[in-house]
């Protein structure tokens, strides 16, 4: 089937219970450089990535998920290791939480959320620049929200380590 055919080509029903793997196409017009998805049944999960496993996924819209969002996020699949210290978590109270609309967003839904500008000042592995898909000669920078929270939680352990600590005096014990 031609990628600029006008019906969905899902190559054929695929019974849940078998380990196949299917490919489909999206139609009627399809943008430049548009990419086929892979449909998978594996263990008995369903799956469905891009062919190109190089690719990123870009939605224009918001991305609604029923089930959860996982990472990988085994120790086996991991190197190099390193706790986060005390001193670098401690910058997350530097930075500001704001309220705002996207420039493009016809609803002009309220958001909150951080500046990937600011935010990188401090923690640059969390953010990742990205050509703009609409003007190629434009990039913006994306943060990624989900590495917040290892320093949270350490900074959050640290809090209560210290609130432990001043009920102790509090209580005339010594610490």
């Amino acid at each position: 089937m031609s990628l600029l055919s006008s019906t969905s080509n899902y190559g054929g029903i695929v019974p849940s219970t078998s380990a196949s793997v299917k490919q489909f196409y999206v139609a009627p017009l399809l943008p430049k450089n548009a990419g086929s998805w892979i449909n998978s049944n594996i263990g008995g999960v369903s799956y469905i990535t891009p062919s190109n496993q190089n690719s990123s996924i870009y939605t224009y819209q918001n991305l609604y998920v029923g089930g959860t969002i996982t990472n990988p996020s085994d120790i086996k699949l991991k190197e190099n290791v390193v706790l986060l210290s005390d001193e670098y978590c401690d910058n997350i109270l530097k930075i500001n939480p704001i309220k705002y609309n996207f420039i493009k967003d016809a609803t002009k839904m309220t958001r909150i959320g951080l500046s990937a500008q600011e935010l990188e000042q401090y923690f640059p592995e969390l953010i990742t620049n990205n050509v703009d898909i609409h003007n190629e000669s434009e990039t913006f920078k994306t943060i990624k929200y989900l590495e917040l929270i290892p320093i949270l939680i350490l900074k959050l352990k640290n809090m209560q380590n210290k609130i432990d600590e001043l009920e102790l005096k509090m209580n005339g014990c010594p610490i």
